[in-house]
């Protein structure tokens, strides 16, 4: 479960300042506990999967998951996270940054999040919106993409004493 715990932390990657002149965090290193409410947990030996529904909140220190549904899928040995998704109504809140969409997935061989579903990143007045939202993790970036006649929108405001 604490393996869950951390990588339950990884989605919450997605809330970093939207600014250009900061770079994302670094992946979790937080050994902190993680605490998982929700009104349902159904576990399953094969594959490995741990399923929490209904009004799901996953917590560590000051960075919170809110879903309606959290499934985790283990390695075939099932001693690792392959993937974490978050489904219907996500909101992940670190501090002052909040990023929603309907859904979020972590894929930890990729070390990629995924926001689809009107994704949107917002750390006060700034925020950046499109089709999807991917952060590289490994890499420190991040692409927001739109498609079709969908475009990407960003809102970013100067900060005191930069102009």
């Amino acid at each position: 479960m604490k393996r869950v715990a951390i990588s339950l932390c990884m989605l919450l990657l997605f809330a970093a300042p939207v600014r250009a002149q900061q770079s994302a965090p670094p992946a979790f290193a937080n050994d902190a506990p993680v605490e998982v409410t929700s009104e349902r947990l159904e576990a399953k030996s094969s594959p490995r999967v741990v399923t929490f529904s209904g009004d799901v909140v996953a917590r560590q220190d000051d960075l919170v998951i809110y879903a309606d549904r959290l499934q985790v899928l283990f390695t075939g040995g099932g001693e690792e996270i392959e993937t974490l998704e978050a489904t219907g109504n996500v909101r992940i809140v670190q501090g002052a940054s909040i990023a929603t969409g309907r859904k979020g997935v972590y894929e930890r061989a990729r070390g990629i999040v995924t926001l689809s579903g009107e994704p949107r990143v917002r750390q006060g007045e700034d925020f950046v919106e499109g089709d999807e939202v991917i952060v590289y993790l490994n890499e420190g970036r991040s692409v927001v993409v739109g498609t079709g006649d969908s475009r990407v929108k960003a809102v970013i405001h100067p900060q005191e004493g930069t102009r």
